[in-house]
């Protein structure tokens, strides 16, 4: 609750898990970066925890994260409502999962999904309005859940991959820019009906493979 708090604050060495410390601590900005060594980011967000949201009008201001090799998990809501958050993120080839809403409504631009990710969870990137050009999900991801990446008004394509197994819920609903979908399967995922609410389909393009 140290909402005036400002200047640096410097992330030691040797920390395994980065917890939600930064609680309403509204004057908090610049750049984030996780040290070495840090295996699971739970985050700088307001996010308290699953259900547990203080208020984004205290959130802290971080304007870019870098994230190393080693980082295996990003928590639940860890970046949530960092509007300031722009930019390019590159995620760790080590990374195995990110948690549910872990970067919604940031102001990102783009980023690098590694291999190995298997769920893209709910609401992961909803509301990214800056997010954009294409996206390709890597080919260990089976499922994409409700919201992922609903309301990304930018995003113009996605590539999925042969083994994506399920798209839920309005994963892509809202992607208004969204006007190229190649599927790399064989068999398609199994769509739910509103996957794609809000998305002009008469100007769209689907690409799967011969046969």
């Amino acid at each position: 609750n140290a909402k005036y708090l400002t200047g640096r604050i410097q992330i030691p060495e040797g920390l395994k898990v980065l917890e939600p410390a930064w609680k309403n601590v509204g004057q908090m900005s610049g750049d984030i970066r996780i040290p070495q060594g840090v295996k699971i980011v739970n985050g700088v967000s307001n996010w308290g925890g699953e259900g547990d949201w203080d208020g984004y009008e205290y959130a802290p201001k971080i304007t870019s994260l870098y994230l190393p090799e080693g980082v295996e998990e990003i928590g639940y809501g860890a970046f949530a409502y960092n509007d300031k958050l722009s930019g390019d993120i590159k995620c760790p080839t080590t990374l195995k999962k990110i948690s549910e809403r872990a970067f919604m409504n940031t102001s990102i631009n783009h980023i690098s999904l590694p291999e190995g990710l298997e769920i893209l969870e709910y609401q992961v990137f909803s509301g990214c309005q800056h997010l954009q050009d294409t996206i390709t999900i890597p080919s260990s991801v089976i499922q994409v859940r409700t919201e992922a990446f609903a309301g990304c008004e930018k995003l113009t394509a996605f590539i999925l991959p042969a083994g994506l197994q399920g798209i839920q819920s309005r994963a892509f609903a809202d992607c208004r820019s969204l006007d190229y979908v190649r599927c790399l399967g064989t068999t398609p995922p199994e769509l739910d009906p509103s996957a794609f609410d809000g998305v002009e389909k008469n100007n769209f393009t689907v690409v799967v493979p011969d046969g």
